[in-house]
This record gives C-alpha cells, structure tokens and sequence, in this order.
C-alpha cells in the first residue's frame, strides 16, 4: 500500500509512473500450440501498432488464415517480475476489505486482526485472473479485432414451446451420469434434431469442477474463426480448471488416402462424404466418439447408423481439440498429446 501511494505521488505530481511494457505475439494458423514471439516496448505503444508489425510479418497469400493473438504485460523498475494490473488490483482488494473492516468496527463489532480479516474477504470476479492472461485477437489480413460469438440458447416458455412444437420429445440425458452415457446420449440428440432440421449445429459442452456442464453454441464461419474460437477454448480451460469435454458438429469426411493439411478444404476434396460426430474426451478418459454418416437419396438428407470408437489419445491426431489438451497437460494432467504435426 506505501507503494500505491508512491506511484499516486508519481503520476498526481511527477507526470507519470515509469513503466515498461511487453507483448506476447502468437500467430494462431492451425490448432497446433502457435510459437510465441516477445516484445519489449515502451508502456505507451498502442497495442494496434504491436498487431501491425505482426501482420507485415505474415505472407500475404496466408493472411485469411491467420489469427493473431496479442497479451500484454506491464512492469515499473522496481519490481520487473510482477504485473502492474495485478498488483493494482492487489491494492484493491485491500482497500475493499479495510473498508469492510473499519464499518464492522463502526458497528460496534470486534472483528479479528485485519490480516485475519482480509483473507476473508473475497475478491470480484474480474480480479481473479492475471491481466496478463487475457489477450487481444485480430484478423491477419483485415487488422479487424476478433469476438467470440456465441448463439445464446433461450429457455423462456414461448422458446420451450416452439422447441416442443418442432421437435417432440428429444431423448433426456442424464448429465450427472458416466461419461460414456453422456456423449452417447449427447448424440443421440443431435440425431433427432438432424431428423427434424436436416442439420445440427454445433455444440461445445465443458464440466467445470464443480461438476455443472457449460454449454456453449459457437459460431465458426471458416477455418480461421474455428483456430481462433479452439484456442480460446483451450485458455478457457486452463484458467477456469474444466476437466471433460463433450462436442458435436457435422463434419466432412475425407477419403482415407487424403493427405490433410491445415488449409485443406475438404468440402472440394472428390469423393468427401458428410456426417455428423461427437467427441468425448477427458484428461483421465474415457475418450470416444459417434459418428454418424449422412446418406441422401432422392435430394433427401438421412443418417446411417452410429458407430462409436475409442480414441487412443496418446497416439491419434487430435485436432480440434488440441488446444484443450494443451491445457490439461499445462495442468501435469492425462497423457501426452500427439498432434499432427509436432
């Protein structure tokens, strides 16, 4: 607290506070952990500058593809290893809780030592996680800032009866059930609203640890939005501490002799088929999918029968998914994760 009265001193009567500043710059082209750039710049460099110098960096044929992520971290000299926003908001939860200490005093209570008190009082949300964590993204080829979007799913009486209307009865999940029979059951649902819809849409379902299922509806225009929304996932996961993941979505198929690459269109890839899939996948298993083939006959969609698989985590490609496992095993959990690629 001396300290946040000197850096008061400083910036009221002094001008400023000296500080410096530093960007991590991750180029996010695929699923894969991108590579990390660090850079030391003045703390008044407009991040918009930072993001400018990373796209003259990215060949312009690629640049639709590219995602890039910017985190920024300030220090003062005095204390190089710590962050700036961090430690203000350290300050913060001190003077909350010396304010809620001194009107329990005013009240006539006699509360416990003010050490004692503090680790009581709980911080607001927007405090808990490091500033340095939360990062900025942007379209290489456009420098437009990019925004996770996310279908919001309503459960008022007239969506629930327009829902009942459309699609009758849809099977029930159990979501406190075992894994196995939550991802069948998951699928099961996607089915049936295929029967209805002749599509799905897709869904991203993560167990926090509290063991409550977050469902989230994405919104993936191409393949650049599906890198960016993956790996925000995946930091998701890390700093919120999700420990199971449930997704389903319609797929392309590529033949088997198909040699997959990150920009790979399969949609144009001769003899592509269609279908829809679900993943389950958790540091301490089980692992497995559904996946169900789309047949069309006579211009009318329908699904063969399901089929379900193991994945074996520690030796198949994991796609999608990767930047999930990254965060567990940031986290010293499940196997080692082999990725195309790496």
């Amino acid at each position: 607290m001396r300290w946040l009265n000197e850096a008061r001193v400083d910036i009221v009567k002094r001008s400023g506070l000296q500080a410096e500043s530093y960007a991590l710059v991750r180029m996010i082209d695929s699923y894969l952990r991108p590579g990390t750039s660090l850079m030391k710049l003045a703390a008044n460099t407009a991040t918009d500058e930072v993001m400018q110098r990373a796209r003259a960096a990215i060949p312009a044929p690629l640049q639709r593809f590219v995602g890039i992520e910017i985190a920024r971290r300030w220090a003062v000299p005095e204390s190089p290893q710590e962050e700036l926003l961090g430690r203000v908001a350290e300050c913060f939860h001190i003077l909350d809780a010396l304010l809620l200490y001194s009107r329990e005093i005013a009240a006539g209570e006699l509360p416990e030592r003010p050490e004692e008190f503090l680790a009581t009082v709980m911080r607001p949300s927007c405090l808990q996680v490091d500033p340095s964590l939360i990062p900025l993204r942007f379209a290489a080829d456009t420098g437009d800032s990019f925004t996770y979007r996310n279908d919001e799913v309503k459960r008022d009486q007239p969506t629930m009866e327009l829902a009942l209307g459309r699609y009758g009865e849809p099977p029930i999940v159990n979501m406190s059930a075992d894994m196995e029979e939550i991802g069948a059951g998951l699928h099961s649902i996607a089915r049936h609203l295929f029967g209805a819809d002749g599509h799905v849409v897709t869904t991203v379902q993560l167990r926090a640890p509290n063991g409550r299922w977050e469902l989230m509806v994405p919104i993936m225009n191409d393949k650049r939005e599906k890198f960016l929304t993956w790996h925000m996932i995946g930091a998701k996961v890390r700093t919120e501490g999700h420990d199971a993941l449930v997704t389903t979505s319609e797929v392309w198929l590529a033949p088997p002799e198909t040699e997959l690459e990150p920009y790979l269109d399969v949609s144009s890839v001769p003899g592509r088929g269609e279908g829809i899939a679900t993943w389950l996948e958790a540091p301490s298993g089980p692992n497995l999918s559904w996946s169900s083939e789309i047949g069309r006959l006579l211009n009318t969609a329908h699904l063969l029968p399901s089929r379900r698989s193991e994945v074996d985590v520690a030796s198949a490609v994991v796609g999608f998914a990767a930047p999930v496992w990254y965060a567990w095993r940031q986290r010293g959990e499940g196997p080692e994760v082999a990725v195309a690629g790496e």
